[in-house]
């Protein structure tokens, strides 16, 4: 089962806690329609998020990056529409399949396709990195080795509090 180019991002299964409230979120909607806004951060093709079915995918389905574009510097992404919200708790599921970055993460306090947080776990470095993207211009706020390995399903979840990141 080809699951795309880059990367097969699983579900997003986030849990936001704006002031005490919980929403859980999808990328992907129960019919396999997608459910974020596509953009891209850099150059290159635009992207081509699909949604594919996989079994070991929450609900079954898998969002997954599907142009071929290998150009450097190239970010494809996927936002939630809702707003900015400064607090929350987020989970991510993702299986990095191929592609030259071997990389794949989460997307938080996105304005636009230009100035956001990104927690991107890599299986090439083997970290967990945190990058700060402002102007479409990123600059990395942390990082951390960590047992990222491509075809496997990871967990990335981060905890936002005010200024404070928990990753």
């Amino acid at each position: 089962m080809p699951l795309g180019w880059a990367l097969a991002l699983a579900l997003l299964w986030p849990t936001f806690v704006p002031a005490q409230a919980q929403t859980t979120l999808s990328l992907v909607a129960p019919d396999g329609r997608i459910g974020c806004i596509q953009g891209m951060t850099g150059i290159g093709r635009p992207p081509a998020w699909e949604n594919v079915a996989e079994r070991e995918a929450p609900g079954g389905w898998a969002l997954t990056e599907t142009a071929g574009d290998a150009t450097d510097l190239r970010f494809p992404i996927c936002i939630l529409p809702g707003g900015i919200l400064r607090d929350l708790e987020a989970t991510l599921r993702l299986k990095i399949v191929s592609g030259t970055q071997q990389a794949g993460g989460l997307v938080v306090r996105a304005q636009d396709a230009t100035n956001y947080y990104v927690i991107r776990a890599s299986a090439i470095d083997k970290t967990v990195k945190l990058y700060r993207v402002q102007k479409g211009r990123r600059a990395q706020v942390a990082s951390k080795e960590a047992p990222v390995k491509s075809g496997e399903w990871h967990t990335l979840a981060v905890k936002l509090v005010n200024d404070k990141f928990d990753v």
